[in-house]
């Protein structure tokens, strides 16, 4: 019995100690487990950034919109559920996209959607 012992037992805490994850490397990190992605983009009219423009998202045309204001440059940020979204904008006056684009956000993903403003007067 005690030959079975000592062959047995090395054999095993090798084994276990091999098999453990606190072998001093750390475990590999995953690049993303994000669901969403982010969008960015600069509002303009004539060129010209349109500061505290809204650029609105939806997944579908009837949706209500998701609304993100534009900085004092025009710019905008915003993080998005992963798919495919509508992207309009608007100053909140007579001016506003001429049609939606389009932007498919992917996990971990970093899309840029410039809009364009048109005014009707």
């Amino acid at each position: 019995m005690n030959l079975v012992r000592s062959l047995f037992l090395p054999s095993l805490v090798s084994l276990v100690v091999g098999c453990s994850s606190d072998g001093g490397e750390p475990a590999p990190k995953p690049e993303c487990d994000a669901n969403g992605g982010t969008v960015t983009g600069t509002i303009r009219f004539g060129g010209d950034p349109r500061p505290k423009a809204l650029a609105l998202f939806r997944r579908a045309p009837e949706d209500t919109p998701l609304q993100v204001m534009a900085e004092e440059t025009g710019t905008y940020q915003v993080e998005l559920d992963a798919g495919a979204w509508l992207v309009d904008g608007e100053d909140g006056a007579y001016c506003k996209t001429s049609k939606p684009a389009s932007v498919t956000v992917e996990a971990c993903g970093s899309h840029t959607v410039d809009l364009e403003l048109d005014c009707v007067l």
